[in-house]
């Protein structure tokens, strides 16, 4: 079962926000995605798909002239909170 910081079980379909990022994955990325992921942390996401222990979560965002960037997360119980 995958559970949330506080034990809330999570499936596919519930809402969660994102309390934190792994800083070990964020110091990976270029300065630009950087910014991006980092924006998701406070955030609320649907989850995707469900791995235990790991929830997986999308944002996207609009970068211009049609563009789009997106980033899915695998997500640990201690960096999400079950919102619905």
């Amino acid at each position: 079962m995958t559970t949330d910081v506080n034990g809330a079980e999570i499936q596919r379909g519930s809402k969660v926000r994102i309390l934190s990022i792994d800083p070990k994955l964020l110091h990976t990325l270029p300065q630009d995605e950087f910014t991006y992921v980092q924006s998701m942390v406070g955030s609320v996401y649907e989850v995707l798909e469900v791995s235990e222990p790991i929830a997986y979560v999308e944002a996207v965002w609009a970068v211009g002239a049609g563009q789009t960037y997106s980033s899915k997360l695998a997500m640990r119980s201690t960096e999400i909170e079950l919102v619905e």
